[in-house]
């Protein structure tokens, strides 16, 4: 599921945790990456990848820990 103002900011949630890849279009802007644990909630935290640039599609790489349960990633546009 992802929710998206594309070219600017993307919360992709994945309930069976894992990773995927995202459309970022045209832009060539470089991302960050950051985490969410929807079962024990917290800051946000880092992953595998910190950072993904388009255009195209773009790995955002692994969740930090437990990658088999749910999670969401939130990938913006750094300034």
């Amino acid at each position: 599921y992802c929710f998206a103002k594309p070219g600017e900011i993307y919360a992709i949630y994945l309930p069976a945790g894992g990773t995927t890849s995202l459309d970022l279009g045209d832009s060539s802007a470089t991302f960050t990456i950051q985490w969410y644990n929807p079962r024990n909630a917290g800051p946000m935290q880092a992953g595998t990848k910190a950072e993904t640039t388009g255009p195209g599609p773009a790995s955002i790489g692994q969740p930090p820990n437990d990658p088999d349960k749910d999670w969401v990633a939130l990938v913006k546009r750094k300034n």
